[in-house]
C-alpha cells in the first residue's frame, strides 16, 4: 500500500465525504444554520481542492511518457518533457498553499481567501493549541528544493537542467535536421542510440525522484489529518 493509498484511508477525508453527501441532501432553502453550512461547504470545498492537487502530482509522474509521436506533431518530444518538468514542480510547490487553505477552513479561522497567509495561520491562538505548526513545518521541508526552481519558472526564467536541456537538442527538429545533412548514417544511428538512452535515463530517474517526493509529502499529510478529523469534529458541536 502506497502513502497515498493510506492517505485517502484516512477517517478526516471518509468524514469530510459523508459529512458532503449529507450537505448535498439537505433542504437548504429552509435550514437557518447558514454558519454551520458554510463551514461544512468551505471545509468540502478546500479539501477536496488539495486532494485533487495530490491527484494531478501523481499523474504527473504518468505524464512524463506519456508522449505519443506523430510526424504533424509541432510540439516535439523536448518541449513536452520540459512542459511536464516544470508543470510538476510548479504543482508541487503549490501544495502548502492549499494545505493552509484548507487549515483556514476546518479551523474555521474566518481569514479571507487572499489574505491566507502561513504566519497568520499557524500562529493562531486555535491553531497553536494543535501540533499542527510543528507538523507544516516538517512537511513544509519537503518542498525546499523546489522553491528556487518554481520562483525561477513563474517569474524569469524556464527551468535549468543539464540534462533536459541537452535533450531540448538533440529532439529540436531544426538542429537534427542540420545535423542529419552531414552526418553519414552510422552517425545518425549512433546519435539516435544516444538520444534514446539520454531519455530512458532521464525520465527514468526523474520518475523515481519526483515518485519519492510525492510518497514524503503525502505521509507527512496523514499526522495534519490526524488532527484536522478531531477540530472538524469539534467545530460541528460549537456550530450545531
Amino acid at each position: 500500500m502506497t502513502n497515498f493509498d493510506k492517505l485517502l484511508e484516512q477517517p478526516f477525508l471518509k468524514t469530510i465525504l459523508l459529512e458532503n453527501m449529507e450537505f448535498e441532501n439537505r433542504d437548504r432553502k429552509n435550514d437557518k444554520n447558514f454558519d454551520l453550512l458554510n463551514y461544512l461547504n468551505d471545509s468540502f470545498f478546500y479539501t477536496i481542492h488539495l486532494m485533487t492537487l495530490y491527484d494531478q502530482l501523481q499523474n504527473s509522474i504518468e505524464f512524463l511518457s506519456n508522449y505519443r509521436y506523430n510526424k504533424k506533431d509541432e510540439i516535439g518530444r523536448g518541449k513536452h518533457l520540459v512542459y511536464n518538468v516544470e508543470n510538476y514542480i510548479i504543482r508541487i510547490t503549490s501544495v502548502s498553499d492549499r494545505m493552509l487553505q484548507m487549515i483556514n477552513a476546518i479551523f474555521n479561522l474566518g481569514i479571507n481567501e487572499k489574505d491566507v497567509k502561513e504566519r497568520l495561520v499557524l500562529n493562531n491562538s486555535k491553531v497553536l493549541k494543535t501540533n499542527i505548526p510543528e507538523h507544516f513545518k516538517n512537511f513544509k521541508k519537503i518542498l525546499i528544493d523546489f522553491t528556487g526552481d518554481r520562483n525561477a519558472i513563474i517569474h524569469r526564467h524556464s527551468y535549468i537542467n543539464e540534462e533536459l536541456f541537452r535533450l531540448e537538442k538533440f529532439y529540436n527538429p531544426t538542429i537534427v535536421e542540420h545535423y542529419f545533412m552531414k552526418a553519414s548514417p552510422e552517425e545518425q544511428e549512433k546519435f539516435k542510440f544516444i538520444r534514446q538512452q539520454t531519455l530512458t535515463n532521464f525520465i527514468k530517474k526523474t520518475k523515481s525522484d519526483f515518485k519519492e517526493v510525492n510518497e514524503l509529502c503525502f505521509e507527512r499529510t496523514i499526522p495534519i489529518f490526524k488532527v484536522l478529523e478531531s477540530e472538524f469534529s469539534k467545530q460541528k458541536s460549537i456550530l450545531k
